[in-house]
């Protein structure tokens, strides 16, 4: 076989140059695919790390929002209880008259010679009993009950006279 500077006339067989650099470039191209395929799978398993930190993180936050979210939800109902009691407060207390007022008005009424006994109040009537020295004071202390116009109503429920020579009365207002 003949030999020509660099050329193989030999078909089919190579020379050790040749398969020298075949060899190197195969052993090049594996090394890149193999860290490529390293690369790519640190990669995934990072990006699986990161999501994963990710998805507790956001189930760490939405369970904290959760409970804030049920705290302020038992507040609101705690609320909502609390103000339908205070409407509740408001109308027994707008349902009642003021009773003390009333009470200034009627004692503010009497002449001297009316002593005032007990006050008894129900839901719309006033009871209120006492003594009168007379039963002139006592007539006088009524008239002055029904011009006042507290009361839409005035009834005389007793009136006796007592041991000491007075009377003894009670009256129910409306």
């Amino acid at each position: 076989m003949t030999r020509l500077s660099g050329i193989n006339l030999a078909l089919g067989k190579k020379t050790n140059s040749e398969e020298g650099r075949f060899f190197k470039k195969v052993t090049t191209w594996g090394v890149v695919i193999v860290s490529l395929y390293i690369f790519f799978a640190a990669g995934i398993f990072l990006s699986g790390l990161i999501v994963s930190s990710q998805q507790n993180r956001v189930q760490n936050e939405t369970r904290k929002t959760e409970a804030a979210i049920r705290a302020l939800k038992k507040r609101e109902e705690l609320e909502f209880d609390l103000k339908k009691r205070i409407s509740e407060a408001q109308t027994v207390i707008k349902s009642r008259g003021n009773y003390a007022e009333m009470i200034e008005k009627i004692k503010g009424l009497a002449p001297t010679g009316v002593i005032y006994r007990g006050f008894e109040f129900s839901k719309d009537k006033i009871s209120l009993s006492g003594d009168a020295e007379n039963i002139f004071v006592f007539g006088n202390f009524l008239e002055a009950i029904k011009r006042a116009e507290i009361f839409s109503q005035v009834s005389l429920t007793s009136f006796s006279r007592n041991k000491t020579g007075g009377y003894s009365f009670s009256l129910e207002t409306k």
